[in-house]
């Protein structure tokens, strides 16, 4: 432990103190180790050159952007600045265990308090880590995804049967993951928006420049299986012709491209980590379109 706080103080890499650690222990002890200390949840400070106004590596976030915990005050941008981290290996995600979805049916319908205390340990571990070790995974793949959050639980029941969590793109522009017993579900989303946002929305999709793109971005979407949807109005807004070529689009006040990816066998092995970065190839387009043109609206 004294070689793990000066190599923190000293800012030492992870790869570097893990290879510090696994020499002076040996490779089994150190890798209990470093396990056990990827479980714990460390102040901010301990972790220096990580946090995400520098934009460098992001490692596993809690709580909701949107009704989340109370004293996180946003970051220049929109985006929110966690108060906690949870220290993560690289490679670390295997897949969620076959027991997550015991856990999960244990959970079903209106459990009792007494229910859901016996299953806390259990599905923070079985469920809710191994949502945190795959967005590490997927942010290290590529570091536009590091600005990640992971629920935790709430007093309604659907957040205890549901592990949600959200990559943020740009102000409002976010990836949304859902892990339950019908498996994993993954959308891109414009949702929420700021004053401002729809409008800019509109003229954008109104635009003979930018708007065929997006029209074609979200036909390709449906074409690959991907449910679009959001906030839609029953007609075009005032000031837009009914006939107008993008009608459809005009009536969005949210936009949400979603998928769900099922729950095979995949889910419990590390190529889950491959299908979500699959997934997110497909939203890329979607989601520039929606960073450059709905973001600084007002």
């Amino acid at each position: 432990m004294t070689l793990l706080a000066f190599g923190t103080a000293a800012s030492v890499s992870r790869d570097v103190l893990a290879l510090l650690v696994r020499g002076a222990v040996g490779d089994g002890p150190g890798l209990e180790l470093l396990a056990h200390i990827d479980r714990m949840e460390l102040p901010v400070p301990v972790l220096r050159g990580g946090l995400p106004g520098d934009r460098s590596r992001r490692l596993g976030t809690h709580g909701p952007q949107h009704g989340g915990a109370p004293g996180r005050a946003p970051r220049p941008g929109g985006t929110v600045r966690p108060q906690h981290y949870t220290c993560r290996m690289h490679g670390q995600f295997t897949g969620w265990p076959g027991q997550a979805m015991d856990v999960l049916w244990e959970l079903q319908g209106e459990p009792a308090h007494a229910t859901r205390e016996r299953c806390r340990a259990d599905r923070e571990r079985l469920v809710r880590q191994p949502m945190i070790a795959l967005l590490d995974e997927v942010a290290a793949a590529d570091p536009r995804y590091e600005d990640f959050s992971v629920w935790h639980y709430r007093t309604g029941s659907w957040w205890w049967q549901n592990q949600s969590a959200v990559i943020r793109i740009d102000r409002k522009v976010e990836i949304s993951l859902r892990f339950s017993l019908d498996g994993l579900r993954i959308q891109g989303a414009w949702w929420y928006p700021d004053p401002g946002q729809v409008d800019g929305f509109r003229r954008a999709v109104a635009s003979a420049e930018s708007g065929p793109s997006l029209l074609a971005i979200v036909e390709d979407l449906r074409k690959k299986g991907y449910d679009i949807s959001g906030d839609v109005m029953k007609r075009p807004p005032r000031g837009y012709p009914t006939d107008h070529p993008r009608a459809d689009l005009l009536r969005h006040r949210s936009l949400i491209a979603a998928r769900a990816l099922g729950c095979e066998a995949w889910l419990h092995t590390p190529e889950a980590v491959d299908r979500v970065l699959s997934t997110t190839a497909d939203l890329d387009a979607l989601l520039t379109w929606l960073a450059r043109h709905v973001r600084r609206s007002s």
